[in-house]
């Protein structure tokens, strides 16, 4: 099995069945969703996902209009002028550019609707459509699968990934194993105030569409933004101001919090990496420095790769936080 760790990473599953196998789902509200490169049927006790029944073919145009990277970029747009009334329009000269928000139909008109078919039902399905639970399960499948994924309808802004493993270590998981983390995390997450919830939420967005920007100060900025997100949930889960602050301090300093989650959550420690993570960071945000330099103008090899390591901490930091640690969680 290749679970969150090919290649001898490690293995998401915690090495108990699915609670919740083969559970049939009635009625509920569905929301459509993509593009998740998947085509599987994961299902739980209120929860269902399955792929549309012309997947396959949705998939195919997918391919073929991937970028060589594997991500599919945005399509250019132009302006136009004119008369509602009269309906005379004329394009507005040197208007085209590249799209600032898009939606995959408006490349490719038989992909609307996405991907896929999320049914939610009981608790799942209260609440504000696309903001509750059904938008967790989404935005966590885009963690789980390396990917970025929106409901049918709602916009993209920049790349997307499509290919799985192409933004995280996943390479592929069988549905039970998908299904079993994603029943637990909901079990957590759904025991967690309104404004946890949202704020996890919120987080699984951020760490999916970090993946657009290419410069490595800016995929840092985003990176970081998640940690210090699940920092805060995880400080008020265990109180870790409060158990792991020195002596006198009223708050854990940057350069310790990253520390604290790895002994707190059982992670693997590399405190010296983290030093260089959090020094980066810091001459980022205060005085506008990349690594020395000015943002684009110089930076070496290794200031490229830390974004990619802080990325790598925050997709074992994610399940840890919900309770989920495992094998995979605590690797390097």
């Amino acid at each position: 099995m290749k679970a969150l760790g090919a290649s001898g990473r490690g293995s998401l599953r915690r090495g108990r069945t699915s609670r919740g196998g083969g559970a049939t789902l009635s009625g509920g509200r569905t929301e459509r969703f993509g593009f998740l490169p998947y085509r599987r049927v994961l299902e739980l006790p209120g929860v269902k996902v399955e792929p549309l029944p012309d997947y396959a073919a949705r998939w195919a145009r997918i391919e073929a209009m991937r970028h060589q990277s594997g991500y599919l970029y945005p399509p250019t747009k132009k302006r136009w002028s004119g008369d509602p009334f009269t309906g005379k329009w004329s394009e507005v000269p040197n208007s085209v550019r590249p799209a600032h928000l898009w939606k995959f139909e408006e490349v490719e008109p038989s992909l609307l609707g996405g991907s896929h078919v999320l049914t939610v039902e009981g608790k799942y399905a209260e609440g504000r459509p696309r903001y509750g639970a059904d938008a967790f399960i989404v935005h966590l499948l885009a963690y789980l699968f390396g990917v970025r994924l929106q409901f049918d309808g709602w916009w993209f802004d920049g790349r997307i990934p499509t290919q799985l493993g192409l933004a995280n270590d996943l390479t592929e998981t069988p549905s039970q194993t998908a299904a079993d983390f994603i029943e637990h995390a909901l079990a957590t997450w759904t025991q967690w105030s309104d404004a946890m919830r949202t704020d996890f939420t919120t987080l699984l967005f951020v760490h999916s569409r970090a993946t657009l920007y290419e410069w490595p100060w800016e995929r840092l900025f985003f990176e970081y933004a998640v940690t210090d997100a699940l920092w805060s949930i995880a400080n008020d889960l265990s109180w870790l101001t409060a158990r792991h602050s020195p002596p006198g301090w009223k708050r854990i300093p940057h350069h310790q919090r990253i520390n604290v989650l790895c002994v707190e959550f059982e992670l693997y420690g590399n405190p010296d990496l983290v030093k260089e993570i959090v020094d980066l960071r810091n001459a980022l945000v205060h005085t506008a420095l990349w690594d020395g330099s000015m943002p684009g103008t110089g930076g070496s090899t290794r200031s490229w790769l830390v974004p990619g390591h802080l990325r790598r901490f925050n997709q074992r930091l994610i399940p840890a936080v919900l309770g989920y640690g495992n094998h995979y969680t605590k690797t390097n």
